[in-house]
């Protein structure tokens, strides 16, 4: 079973890979999120604080990286309209796999208006050798 640390550790390096496109370890291929431009269009980036496991710094981002909760990302919203934000998620396959998601979402400034999905990215880590290593991802578009 990862540790919250080590879920900390893949989180930051899948946002890293997609942020500053590089190779994630077992990866055979760059993971690219779809909508990732609707992310870059804004002064920064928006992390919802939810489901993060640690700190993350993201070095060479191409925005500013916030780490914000659902209230501050509301707030920004009525300020400034629609504001794109990423948003994790992960799942444990029994205790050598995770499957981890980073998905890009919309949130308006109407609260009553139901926050809008967009791509999403799924990667799949199995520990190996007592490291963890891409077994597997896909990328999703709404």
């Amino acid at each position: 079973m990862p540790t919250k640390t080590e879920i900390g550790t893949l989180q930051e390096a899948l946002l890293r890979a997609i942020l500053t496109p590089q190779l994630l370890p077992g990866a055979n291929r760059l993971i690219t999120l779809p909508d990732l431009q609707f992310i870059l269009n804004q002064e920064a980036i928006f992390l919802l604080n939810e489901n993060v496991e640690g700190p993350i710094a993201i070095k060479n981002s191409p925005r500013p990286l916030r780490i914000v909760s659902e209230a501050q990302l509301r707030e920004e919203a009525n300020k400034k309209g629609t504001i794109a934000y990423l948003r994790f998620d992960q799942n444990m396959l029994g205790n050598e796999n995770l499957q981890m998601t980073l998905a890009a979402r919309l949130i308006q400034s109407d609260s009553k208006q139901a926050q809008l999905g967009l791509s999403s990215v799924q990667v799949h880590f199995r520990k190996t050798a007592g490291k963890w290593e891409v077994a597997d991802f896909s990328a999703y578009a709404l």
